[in-house]
């Protein structure tokens, strides 16, 4: 019985679970050699993800400042 793809979420890039499961990309948690590949994944996210939060909260600041 072949699985049913469930629907991507509403990012504009599907995270890495959900690209797990598209057709036509392989599953790269399944294959230990490209570990380093996925960790520089994570590590950029993570990174993204402070100077998003960063940028959020300075912006926060300027509008109460202004406000």
């Amino acid at each position: 019985m072949q699985e049913v793809a469930r629907p991507l979420s509403l990012r504009a890039t599907p995270t890495l679970r959900e690209r797990s499961r598209l057709p036509g990309i392989p599953n790269t948690l399944a294959d230990p050699s490209k570990e380093s590949v996925l960790q520089r994944i994570i590590a950029y996210n993570e990174d993204d993800c402070r100077a998003m939060v960063a940028v959020k909260g300075y912006f926060e600041q300027a509008s109460m400042r202004d406000g």
